[in-house]
């Protein structure tokens, strides 16, 4: 098999305060429970960044039409929908925050990957995906947030380095520990610079090394909206 009878869709959610969420998975309308695996916000700078995972079989992906992450933030609801594609393993789509009491700055991006088979390998690599800035972020708060997702790896233990030409930047860095998923793991970390130094450089990259093994993906500044 090329691919596992498994798909994971990712809920990301950063610029927040105060660091508590309520993140519901639901398709086509209804709540799931089953599959979901919830990070622990972590904080970057004065505000909060969190990740949610929703796991389901080949057949209740093929079964349902819409994903939907509804992240509920000081009573105020955000929900991105997420329409299944048809021609892509891979999307990426924002949404701008609900109004009243809702964080200024709170966006959330969300997207799909389908995790490599490992069936006999006591050593699992990382899937890596790099998620370039929000637009509606880099227009409302000044700043640009990149997230670097791991997925389906065993054992545990990454690190993960960002680069911006090839060089390698420590500020603005935070990475999540790695959460066990069913028998593998998935990790999140995030890049934030501020919107000068992200039109300062080109390209941005995300080396994760695993068991000595490095894996680098990169988003080109030109290449973003």
């Amino acid at each position: 098999m090329k691919t596992t009878n498994k798909a994971t869709m990712v809920c990301m959610m950063s610029g927040f305060h105060p660091g508590v969420v309520q993140v519901d998975w639901l398709a086509d309308g209804n709540v799931i429970t089953e599959g979901v695996e919830t990070a622990k916000p972590s904080k970057q700078n004065d505000k909060y960044v969190a990740s949610s995972y929703l796991t389901v079989n080949k057949s209740d992906w093929e079964r349902h039409q819409t994903f939907s992450c509804k992240v509920t933030h000081e009573g105020n609801p955000i929900t991105k929908l997420g329409f299944h594609p048809v021609d892509s393993f891979q999307f990426k789509m924002e949404v701008e925050p609900s109004r009243g009491n809702a964080p200024a700055h709170a966006h959330v991006t969300s997207g799909l990957v389908i995790l490599r088979s490992s069936r006999g390998q006591p050593v699992v690599p990382p899937t890596v995906h790099v998620f370039p800035p929000s637009a509606e972020e880099m227009r409302t708060t000044n700043k640009a947030t990149m997230v670097c997702m791991m997925s389906g790896f065993h054992p545990g233990v990454v690190q993960v380095d960002w680069l911006a030409d090839g060089n390698v930047i420590t500020e603005g860095v935070e990475t999540a520990k790695p959460s066990k998923q069913n028998d593998k793991y998935v990790a999140s970390s995030y890049l934030t610079l501020n919107n000068s130094d992200w039109e300062r450089h080109q390209t941005f990259s995300c080396k994760v090394t695993h068991e000595g093994n490095p894996i680098t993906k990169s988003v080109d500044r030109s290449e973003c909206p």
